[in-house]
């Protein structure tokens, strides 16, 4: 008996001080409030104020609010509340658009061992909130499946069948086909998978221009790549705006039977992007949040590329060693759901290869002649890929230029295609 009443004494001296609420009286706002979830970092818990928002300066007093946690049927545990905050989305203040704010606490939750069910007092009489773990379904650690690519190149698997135009050259058909192994973790981090890297195998092969579609080109080797890009800055101009990117090519062989030419090279690059996104009007009497309508985003980049050639047309036995220095620049301009498509996406990428060695030069301008040089070797295209949804799109394609092994000079192709695309792990790169 006097276990019990030890107990209940318990429970009375934990809830009088964090379930005493104020009042609603004359001078106090109506205020309400609703869906209580639990941040992903989990040292916060959001929540929003229903319409008409209140003051914020009525709100904002973390001693106002009291949360209690529990696990199992154990007695409840009083959570406190370190500070009410705004939060911003792409520049725009989630509170004044939607009502949204967080509750920061004093210490985040542990994510293996999350309370059963939380308990939010908010001030001045509210209806209080509840967050359980039983409608939060744990996501697993990195799954794999079938996720949007969103374009042809980034994509871990990809069939394209297209036709082409050229400067004084007949109509062809041709099929591309790319494949990538699920790719692998090499690290996971503790707090982050910025810094997490994956490694696949991948491979692609080119039909030739042909009627009866025999393999004419292919390369394969071990695809090195950071899990997400990396935001430069949290706060700023750069904030949600800069990011960074580390990729690597290693033991890359480059082969092409048209053109009796074949690559060993192993290719790092750093890409910085700068990004910048359009969205609607939010509507904070609905509760509406602003919708995403386009972006723009500016890739510059810079590159290496060496190893050693192992055949070439002019020198059979090979001309020994490459280097390359490669600047490069991408755009992209993405407008999401127009005319009824998923997307439209303009991507221009421009690549120029210096290279510190003798490599081949095919000028298909003056009948085919080739020769060894250094020099500069450009490469440009210009792309509009129309999504009819994540997984299928139409492309059109402008190339000039040239490109290895065999550094073919290509005068402004324009190619049609249709592309089956989709990557192994969500959100990729």
């Amino acid at each position: 008996m006097n276990k019990i009443l030890y107990t209940l004494i318990a429970v009375v001296v934990v809830y009088s001080p964090c379930m005493a609420k104020p009042k609603a009286g004359a001078g106090s706002p109506k205020v309400s409030f609703s869906g209580a979830g639990l941040a992903q970092s989990y040292d916060a818990i959001w929540l929003r104020a229903d319409a008409p928002l209140p003051k914020w300066e009525t709100i904002s007093d973390p001693k106002l609010w009291h949360v209690m946690a529990q696990t199992d049927n154990q007695t409840p545990t009083p959570v406190a509340v370190k500070e009410v905050r705004q939060r911003q989305a792409a520049k725009i203040n989630l509170w004044s658009a939607a009502g949204l704010f967080q509750l920061a606490l004093e210490r985040p939750f542990d994510p293996n061992a999350l309370p059963d069910s939380i308990q939010i007092v908010p001030p001045f009489g509210a209806k209080p909130l509840f967050w359980s773990k039983k409608k939060t379904t744990k996501p697993q650690d990195d799954p794999l499946g079938f996720f949007p690519a969103g374009t042809k190149d980034k994509a871990d698997v990809y069939l394209n069948t297209s036709g082409v135009a050229g400067v004084g050259a007949k109509p062809q058909y041709s099929i591309d086909a790319a494949f990538a192994s699920p790719p692998v973790s090499v690290s996971k981090p503790a707090n982050s998978d910025f810094s997490a890297y994956l490694l696949s195998f991948s491979g692609k092969a080119n039909a030739s221009d042909r009627p009866a579609y025999d393999l004419d080109s292919f390369s394969a080797g071990f695809h090195l790549e950071r899990r997400f890009p990396k935001p430069l800055s949290k706060t700023g101009i750069c904030s949600q705006r800069c990011y960074e990117n580390f990729s690597w090519d290693f033991a890359q062989l480059e082969f092409s039977r048209k053109d009796k030419a074949a690559n060993l090279v192993s290719s790092p690059s750093g890409t910085l992007s700068v990004r910048k996104a359009w969205y609607t009007k939010p509507d904070r009497a609905k509760g509406i949040l602003p919708q995403a309508k386009g972006s723009i985003a500016l890739n510059p980049s810079l590159g290496l590329e060496f190893g050693g050639n192992l055949r070439n047309d002019i020198v059979p036995g090979g001309y020994g060693g490459i280097f390359r220095i490669v600047p490069g620049a991408a755009l992209y301009i993405t407008i999401l759901h127009p005319l009824h498509l998923k997307k439209i996406v303009w991507t221009t990428d421009y690549r120029d290869r210096i290279l510190a060695t003798k490599e081949p030069f095919v000028d298909t301008r003056a009948k085919g002649r080739t020769y060894l040089a250094r020099g500069s070797r450009h490469h440009l295209t210009n792309q509009v890929t129309l999504n009819f949804n994540e997984f299928f799109a139409l492309d059109i394609k402008h190339e000039y230029g040239s490109l290895p092994p065999a550094f073919k000079f290509v005068d402004h192709k324009l190619t049609l295609g249709f592309t089956v695309m989709w990557s192994w792990k969500n959100a990729k790169g």
